[in-house]
């Protein structure tokens, strides 16, 4: 087949590509319609590998993301598990010693309402102390 001008192949509409294109092709002998087959599956196979590998290579950064985010999870997770656990610790230890502190005054002779007074303690909970004992 005569070649045709680049110019006008490249001022042509893509359907008229497409139909020049196909006259090369029917213009290739067997001999290189074969190797023009072969080169396609080349192509073909390549762009497979191609995908494959970038699949395998989203997959694999998934994984080592996933491993790291949860690795980050964790630590975050135990900071605010130690911090939690420091809080209520404080509480329950200033709880005990306020309790602590109700019922020695109660041992010495001082009323309820003025270890409710000094102490600022509410007189419901000092109440409550003295009822358990």
């Amino acid at each position: 087949m005569e070649r045709i001008d680049p110019k006008i192949y490249d001022r042509a509409d893509d359907e008229l590509k497409a139909l020049i294109d196909k006259a090369r092709i029917s213009a290739l002998s067997d001999e290189e319609y074969s190797r023009y087959e072969a080169e396609l599956k080349v192509l073909s196979d390549e762009g497979t590998a191609e995908r494959y590998g970038f699949d395998r290579g989203v997959k694999k950064g998934e994984s080592i993301g996933l491993v790291k985010g949860e690795a980050i999870g964790l630590e975050k997770g135990k900071a605010i598990g130690l911090e939690e656990g420091k809080a209520i610790g404080l509480e329950k230890g200033r709880n005990e010693e306020r309790q602590e502190i109700i019922i020695n005054l109660l041992a010495s002779g001082i009323a309820p309402q003025q270890i409710a007074e000094f102490t600022k303690i509410p007189l419901e909970e000092v109440l409550r102390v003295k009822n358990s004992q």
